[in-house]
């Protein structure tokens, strides 16, 4: 699976404190690494889930920018888990993202450099059903009144 985010880029984006505050919940001093991948992982499938039907994913190589800040406000929103203020910017950054990656999925916002799924085509063949006779016709519906 490709993460579309790191630490480094977390605390580029936000601040040692935070990243330190968020990862070391139990005060220990030490950071739980493991639930800050599984924040950025998390965080990276539902990227893929949100534009798998427009991009083939998981995006290789280089991807633009604003993949990586939208994978890091969904992941920060996920590590403050219960003491998130729902009306603060954590949650305007998290609503943002989902509306930006919806973007991204209805073709509004535009990923340069990555390879777009190949679009699918209905041909314009007519549609044939075959199968056993008619069995509630209208003659035998009413016999049954």
């Amino acid at each position: 699976m490709t993460a579309y985010a790191t630490s480094a880029e977390f605390i580029a984006a936000f601040s040692q404190n935070e990243y330190d505050q968020l990862t070391d919940k139990d005060s220990t001093g030490t950071p739980d690494i493991t639930g800050f991948n599984n924040s950025i992982a998390l965080a990276s499938e539902i990227i893929d889930s949100a534009i798998g039907g427009r991009y083939v994913v998981p995006l290789v190589a280089t991807f633009p920018a604003i993949i990586t800040q939208v994978c890091l406000d969904i992941a920060r929103w996920y590590l403050y888990d219960d003491c998130l203020d729902k009306d603060g910017i954590i949650q305007r950054r998290y609503d943002q993202a989902l509306k930006t990656l919806d973007k991204i999925a209805g073709g509004d916002f535009i990923l340069d450099g990555v390879i777009v799924v190949a679009p699918v085509t209905v041909g314009k063949a007519p549609v044939i059903s075959t199968g056993d006779a008619v069995i509630f016709t209208e003659s035998y519906l009413n016999k049954l009144l």
